[in-house]
């Protein structure tokens, strides 16, 4: 199934929020979500190219935006 969600009127901080919680959504549970971010995590550090971190997450139906804000998220939490 395809969702499109707005973002527009958001700074980038609460776009970036809003497209994380959007993600935790439609995984369905904080732990599914968790698990594809740690996947994520772990593909980003060994560097793995952007392009094909957004395949694999369109793979599990997150595509756009909200997979680069989980990307994001990935590089931050391993740059801690």
């Amino acid at each position: 199934m395809h969702i499109t969600i707005d973002y527009s009127g958001l700074d980038a901080e609460a776009k970036h929020a809003k497209a994380l919680n959007d993600c935790r959504k439609w995984y369905g549970s904080k732990e599914r979500f968790e698990e594809v971010l740690g996947i994520m995590r772990q593909l980003a550090a060994d560097n793995i190219p952007e392009d094909a971190l957004l395949l694999g997450l369109s793979f599990s139906g997150v595509e756009g935006f909200p997979a680069e804000a989980m990307i994001a998220e990935a590089r931050r939490l391993n740059s801690k």
